[in-house]
């Protein structure tokens, strides 16, 4: 199933956005949005999702454009995840499951998959903002639709869990799934995608093959600050100069 946008243009208010977008998003495809805050990536999640009205363009699921697709049709065919939802109502995690559309995957199954069965039975006001990020990733995985929208799915994450996410992210997308993933982490989203865009805050943008686009002087453009490539055994990450490289940090 394939999501495409033609001539996108989005705006907040007053306030455009982003303009003249054209993608298309496949099955099997990482792609990762990247760019400085208020520039529109979560704004474009909500677009993808069918919450957002484009303020011109279409985008088209499967051919057909967006708006003409039921809700409930859409919903078994995007399923989006971005911050977390009120705890007020007392739910327990098994509850929450419960409440998720679903006809190939079960809550159980949900639990183990995103290690939450010891907290099944615990409220939502009781956990973590990281164990309540888990719930919701358990909840995406339970929707088992075939093209996933997550805005900073780690955020609140500790660092074991993060991995956890990043792993569970290319084992969906090696299942066929198309995956639409806003990060600020850049080793998060070197990591794992295979297409980049990025957004400026002029509204201009680029996308294309996330080795092209993930480096550093593409990145140090968009986000206005250096980038340093760190290099191990295991590969590179790509990390902000949070101080001038050779000097010495003052610790009296």
């Amino acid at each position: 199933m394939e999501l495409v946008t033609r001539d996108l243009a989005l705006q907040r208010g007053d306030r455009l956005l982003i303009s003249e977008l054209g993608l298309a998003m496949g099955p099997g495809e990482i792609w990762t949005v990247l760019g400085p805050n208020g520039s529109g990536k979560s704004t474009l999640l909500l677009a993808l999702a069918g919450v957002l009205r484009p303020a011109a363009g279409e985008i088209l699921l499967d051919g057909k454009r967006l708006e003409r697709w039921l809700p409930a049709e859409r919903g078994q065919r995007v399923a989006w995840q971005g911050s977390l939802p009120s705890a007020e109502f007392g739910f327990t995690v098994h509850e929450r499951l419960d409440l998720v559309p679903s006809h190939t995957r079960k809550p159980g199954a949900a639990l183990e998959r995103l290690e939450l069965d010891a907290l099944a039975g615990r409220r939502l006001f009781e956990l973590s903002a990281g164990e309540r990020q888990r719930v919701e990733l358990a909840a995406l995985w339970l929707r088992d639709a075939p093209i996933w929208l997550l805005d900073e799915p780690t955020t609140h994450l500790d660092l074991r869990h993060q991995v956890y996410c990043l792993d569970l992210l290319r084992e969906e997308a090696r299942a066929g799934r198309t995956l639409i993933v806003v990060l600020h982490d850049l080793t998060q989203a070197h990591a794992i995608a295979d297409r980049a865009l990025l957004l400026r805050a002029d509204e201009s943008h680029e996308a294309g093959s996330s080795n092209e686009l993930l480096r550093p002087e593409e990145l140090e453009r968009v986000f206005g600050t250096r980038l340093h490539v760190a290099v191990s055994p295991e590969g590179s990450a790509l990390i902000p100069a949070y101080h001038s490289p050779g000097s010495e940090r003052n610790t009296e």
